[in-house]
Formats: C-alpha cells, sequence, structure tokens
C-alpha cells in the first residue's frame, strides 16, 4: 500500500469547525482555545496546493513523487501552504482549482516534520488563516499538544505573533516539586535536563514551564514522560497554579532562555 493513499483529491473539505475555532483564536488567543486548535487540526482534512492537477490514478502516488506549491521563509527555510476549504485555495489562486492534494492534519503534520518543513501556513490569503510554527509542527507530529489531564499541566505552543516572555521563577519552587520533576525525569536515559522557568504568553500571567532537553525533538518519549510528570503534580501546585512542559533541543527557538533563566531540577551525569 502507497504512502499516499493517505490523501485524496477527490475529498470534499469544509473544516467549518476548524475555522469557528481559528476565528475564536484571533479573537481570544488563551491556552484553552488553542487546545480545541490544535485536536482540531489534527483531525481535519487539509488542502495543499499542487502546480497542476493530478491524475486520477494518482492516489497510491508516494508523497516523493507528488510536487506542491511551496514558498521560501525570510531565511530562504521551506513553508508549506494548506488551505481548509477549495474557496480559500481559489482566493489565493484563481486557476488550477483542482489542483491539489487533500490529507488530514495529523498526517500532514508528521509528514512536514519528516520534510524539515519550517513552518505552514494556512489561508495566505483569508478570509480566515494563521502560522503553525516549526516547535507547534513538532508538537502535533507527537502529540504533544496541550491537553486537560488535571488542570495543572499541559505542553505549551504559540503562534508567532504572540509576546512570549521568559524569566527566573520569583518564588522558590514549592518544597518537593523540584524532587518529584527529578525522579520522572532521571528514568529515561535520553533526557539531558530539565529546567524550570516562569513565563508569561501574551497578556496572561506568570506560570511555570518545565523544559525536557533531548538530544533531537520530536522525540517518541516525550509524550510519555510528560504524561507521567501530570499523573501526580497537582499536589505540588497551589491553586490556580498550573505547568507547562515542552521537549527541546539544542536548536528549539527557546533552547537559550530556558537555559539562562530556567532552575535546574535535572541534568544527566
Amino acid at each position: 500500500m502507497g504512502l499516499f493513499n493517505i490523501f485524496s483529491r477527490k475529498k470534499t473539505v469544509e473544516n467549518v469547525n476548524l475555522e469557528k475555532v481559528m476565528l475564536e483564536m484571533s479573537r481570544h488567543p488563551d491556552m484553552k482555545v488553542r487546545r480545541v486548535l490544535y485536536s482540531e487540526l489534527l483531525k481535519s482534512i487539509l488542502l495543499l496546493p499542487t502546480p497542476g492537477p493530478l491524475e486520477a490514478s494518482s492516489s497510491g502516488i508516494p508523497l516523493k513523487e507528488v510536487q506542491l506549491v511551496t514558498q521560501p521563509g525570510t531565511q530562504n527555510e521551506v513553508v508549506w501552504i494548506v488551505f481548509t476549504n477549495r474557496t480559500a485555495l481559489q482566493q489565493w489562486r484563481h486557476h488550477h482549482e483542482d489542483a491539489y492534494i487533500a490529507i488530514q492534519g495529523s498526517s500532514l503534520f508528521a509528514l512536514a516534520v519528516q520534510n524539515r518543513v519550517e513552518s505552514i501556513l494556512i489561508n495566505p490569503a483569508g478570509p480566515i488563516g494563521g502560522k503553525i510554527t516549526r516547535m507547534e509542527l513538532q508538537m502535533l507530529a507527537e502529540g504533544t499538544f496541550p491537553g486537560m489531564g488535571d488542570g495543572k499541566t499541559h505542553t505549551i505552543g504559540t503562534k508567532e505573533q504572540t509576546s512570549i516572555r521568559m524569566g527566573t521563577p520569583v518564588e522558590p519552587l514549592k518544597p518537593g516539586l523540584a524532587e518529584y520533576l527529578h525522579n520522572h525525569l532521571v528514568k529515561n536515559e535520553e533526557v539531558l535536563a530539565g529546567y524550570v522557568a516562569a513565563m508569561i504568553i501574551g497578556r496572561g500571567k506568570a506560570h511555570l514551564i518545565l523544559g525536557i532537553e533531548f538530544v533531537l525533538v520530536p522525540h517518541k518519549n516525550a509524550k510519555p514522560i510528560m504524561d507521567a510528570i501530570a499523573l501526580d503534580i497537582h499536589a505540588l501546585l497551589g491553586d490556580g497554579e498550573y505547568l507547562d512542559m515542552v521537549p527541546f533541543d539544542i536548536n528549539h527557538e527557546w533552547n537559550e532562555s530556558l537555559k539562562k533563566f530556567g532552575i535546574l531540577v535535572y541534568r544527566k551525569q
């Protein structure tokens, strides 16, 4: 069975729910809405433009044999373009209205990471669009996007236009928290270090974030580690407090900040 049985150019795509959440995200960019947005992106069918219409027999062509219309980024990095429906695609390109492939988000993001895509633009000509950054692609590909859990923990992803400030926690970590995190991180030999910093997203309040360092992300063990940490951490956090978690490597955009401002809770010996 060919890899690209995961797509079909014949699918009819509307993604009404996704577009509603995208609109809400543009108005209220908080973590609760972001969790819903990531969930909708994973299950939605998205359209990727091709230079020309594909032959009807092409549904089994591997990805490497399918040409996509992309665009270079500011540093000549690879940027993919996707659309939530045909109307949005036609607003961007009036010709070749059937020149696209349709693929589910969960498969799309995994392929994007495999092909070292820097970012994905959604509906670049409107009516409602956005940008998925490299960090978000990695999280979506490995399923480490924000989850409700017990309401105390989640992983973190942000849009490029959202302001982010990071610093050292003002208050000392609550008794037992550093030890708890250390004991979980030490169980996986592929974890290089763990840092707890303070973060403010947009106009939100400061909260804690745990950076888990790997040699390379995305990493297959990132989600199991974070799920295990989330299981019993509620007793170590106060009312209204929560802990963000993000896997990162040396090339991650937050690498320097996490190491500069974060409190070291674990380092591989």
